[in-house]
């Protein structure tokens, strides 16, 4: 339900917009598109789901994995061809690192639930998807990416039943794959820190045009609170927002922002949920907020009612969770709406947290 306010709703801000131009091949109105048609699949995927087995399902989590391992694998071997941040992995459907990066925190926390099997050819399966999984997010050199792994193996290591050795794997991990780990990824991970825009010695510029960015998003909001300014209408607004930074920030972190002749601005704030408020406004942002931290808040309450169950549903829900969590940190630092693989895993999400809440309720009244 919340998926579809959120789709309708941003629907009712493109189409009302003035920012929005209709004549365009690949604008506003065509992303729009994408995301209804993404929305679309996701229904069927529920209805599909609803079908299947415990073990049908089972068999369309690995073999989702393992279209991801795939594409691991291949980004390893594009590294090792001279594209030094697997950029454009999933070709012109996702450019940006950040969103690659995110993908792949997406699915990690599942790679280690089929290491857990008891089945040896899941727990081998999962072994290999997970040294893909993570060796694609160290190759990208994400900072995002990073943190988003960051939160998402502490919450694996919060509701894992063996503690010492999720670390004892994790410290062997570690100890393993140090020699391969480029330089140039701890220089990258060590230039983690905030930026002060007005700074006359800004050291990352990459950084400082986030902030910058965030500003402008937050102030398009102030301005247009209801509908914001329409789906992907963010470069247009920001142009009139530009001025007032102009002599007041560093100008190359000016032009890197807003561009010049010539040079094209950034086009999106860097920031999901800033995005979601710039562009379509409380109407938009509010059923997204909800359809995406629901699952987190109902895979929660379910922790705290059935702590003490071992359950392989509750199991999955919960490296569901951590990955869509690791996935919304990596979605802080760069626009991901429309990243559809986060939408596949909040609907099975949702489907398992029924399905486990109808067991329940099953074994209560028989």
């Amino acid at each position: 339900m919340y998926y579809i306010l959120f789709v309708g709703t941003l629907y009712l801000s493109t189409l009302i917009s003035s920012y929005t131009d209709f004549s365009e091949i690949n604008g506003s109105i065509y992303y729009q598109n994408i995301i209804l048609q993404t929305m679309v699949y996701c229904i069927c995927l529920y209805s599909v789901l609803l079908k299947l087995t415990d073990k049908e399902v089972n068999n369309y989590i690995k073999f989702t994995v393992f279209c991801f391992m795939f594409m691991a694998v291949w980004g390893i071997e594009q590294y090792s061809r001279g594209n030094t941040l697997v950029e454009q992995l999933f070709g012109t459907a996702i450019v940006d690192r950040c969103a690659i990066t995110g993908v792949f925190v997406l699915y990690l926390p599942v790679s280690i639930y089929l290491i857990n099997k008891h089945d040896k050819f899941q727990k081998y399966f999962g072994f290999l998807s997970f040294i893909a999984f993570i060796s694609i997010i160290v190759l990208t050199q994400s900072r995002a990416g990073f943190l988003g792994f960051v939160l998402s193996f502490t919450g694996v290591y919060f509701f894992s039943k063996r503690k010492a050795r999720m670390i004892g794997f994790a410290f062997l991990i570690l100890i393993t794959a140090l020699p391969f780990i480029p330089d140039s990824y701890f220089e990258r991970i060590g230039t983690i820190k905030t930026q002060d825009i007005h700074s006359d010695e800004i050291s990352d510029y990459s950084s400082a045009s986030r902030l910058l960015l965030w500003k402008v998003g937050l102030r398009i909001f102030g301005d247009h609170p209801v509908f914001g300014v329409g789906n992907l209408n963010f470069s247009k607004a920001s142009g009139e927002y530009a001025a007032a930074y102009a002599g007041s920030v560093d100008d190359r972190l000016y032009i890197a922002t807003f561009g010049s002749e010539g040079q094209r601005g950034l086009s999106h704030t860097h920031n999901t949920f800033v995005n979601i408020l710039a562009e379509g406004g409380l109407l938009s942002a509010i059923p997204y907020y909800l359809m995406i931290f629901f699952p987190l808040w109902k895979g929660y309450k379910l922790n705290r009612k059935y702590r003490f169950r071992d359950d392989e549903r509750l199991n999955l829900i919960n490296m569901l969770n951590c990955g869509i969590a690791g996935f919304l940190v990596t979605a802080f630092f760069a626009n991901l709406i429309l990243i559809d693989f986060l939408y596949w895993n909040l609907t099975l999400s949702f489907f398992l947290t029924q399905k486990f809440e109808a067991s329940i309720e099953t074994e209560a009244t028989s």
